[in-house]
């Protein structure tokens, strides 16, 4: 019999046969229309949909990852994973349900912080963020703190204009106060810029557990009395 298949079949065409039965015994009911229905079907959109299964082989992807060294060899394994697990997206869901079972900060951070700290994911939205004329990473201190306070400046007009805004657009991104900078919501803030035309001004206040709570919220708060109140500046 081996030898009749051999003669009949490539070493790939049995390859590919082998694996399209297994694939089809394993959603035998799907593929005959007994699967069961989706829940949520009718209350989102095919393109919603689109993105969280792309979302979640990322978020598998980079989970399975998050404990390979040296760093470059992480980001390319977590882009590898992620392309095994956005092809089988049952396998993604498997993978992310076993880790939120026992999350961690390092695993939620991993996910979330996926589109700052991967330079691939970097390179493959570089045009999804539209370019500004002010784009600006500013550092300084805080009053009888060695934790200085970090924002990042978005502004669509001429740097010269700076000096004529009255207002702007302060935003506090993050991730639940234990992660996730305003690099990972970069394209939000630099499309607010674009629309209003207003200076965007988001802080990248300290994270827990390294700063446990309520450092965050005084420190936010610090920066806003700092920005309207020109007593405190003194």
């Amino acid at each position: 019999m081996s030898a009749a298949t051999n003669t009949r079949f490539t070493p790939w065409q049995i390859i590919v046969a082998a694996l399209s039965t297994l694939y089809a015994g394993r959603h035998l009911d799907s593929i005959i229309g007994l699967g069961s229905p989706e829940p949520l079907a009718r209350l989102y959109s095919r393109s919603y949909y689109r993105a969280t299964w792309i979302t979640t082989g990322l978020d598998a992807g980079h989970a399975t990852a998050m404990n390979i060294q040296p760093k470059w060899l992480r980001d390319l394994a977590a882009m590898a994973f992620s392309a095994y697990y956005v092809i089988y997206a049952n396998e993604a869901d498997d993978k992310l349900r076993k880790y939120r079972a026992t999350a961690s900060i390092e695993m939620l951070r991993t996910c979330w912080e996926k589109t700052s700290k991967n330079p691939w994911i970097r390179a493959i939205t570089y045009f999804e963020r539209p370019r500004l004329p002010v784009m600006r990473k500013m550092v300084f201190p805080r009053q009888g703190s060695d934790h200085p306070f970090t924002v990042y400046l978005y502004f669509a007009k001429p740097e010269q204009e700076l000096g004529n805004q009255r207002e702007l657009i302060l935003d506090f991104p993050g991730g639940g106060f234990i992660c996730m900078s305003p690099l990972d919501h970069e394209e939000r803030l630099r499309r607010w810029a674009i629309k209003t035309g207003r200076p965007v001004l988001a802080v990248d206040y300290h994270k827990a557990p390294e700063f446990p709570y309520p450092f965050a919220i005084d420190e936010s708060f610090e920066l806003y009395k700092l920005i309207v109140d020109p007593k405190a500046r003194s």
